[in-house]
């Protein structure tokens, strides 16, 4: 719904930008004030609940976004869909969906490695 008010904003604006100004329009920032406060009211369940709010926001920001954004500038979907796979998130997404899956238990040593 964000993504088509942020269209008809670009139509009815005539801006140079257009890619922009649906990204900047459409999707939130909640994870940085977000994410503390979920904790600070609710505590563990509402920092759970809240970072799967900010996780599926993110997805939905680097996959559709991007091909919206993509999309209004080049106007094709082949090429949108290539440029939404340069993308790392996307493929960190993509991985960590596939060890969850499939309940891969990944060494201690390289969980440290990783946290560092």
């Amino acid at each position: 719904m964000n993504i088509t008010i942020s269209k008809l904003g670009n139509n009815i604006l005539n801006l140079e930008h257009k890619g922009s100004f649906i990204l900047l329009n459409s999707f939130s920032n909640a994870g940085f004030l977000g994410l503390p406060i979920c904790w600070i009211l609710f505590e563990d369940v509402g920092l759970l609940y809240g970072s799967l709010y900010v996780l599926v926001g993110t997805l939905i920001h680097y996959t559709l976004g991007i091909f919206a954004s993509i999309h209004s500038e080049s106007k094709k979907v082949k090429n949108s869909i290539k440029e939404v796979l340069r993308f790392p998130v996307v493929w960190i997404f993509g991985v960590v969906f596939l060890l969850v899956i499939f309940e891969v238990n990944i060494p201690l040593p390289v969980i440290g490695f990783l946290i560092l």
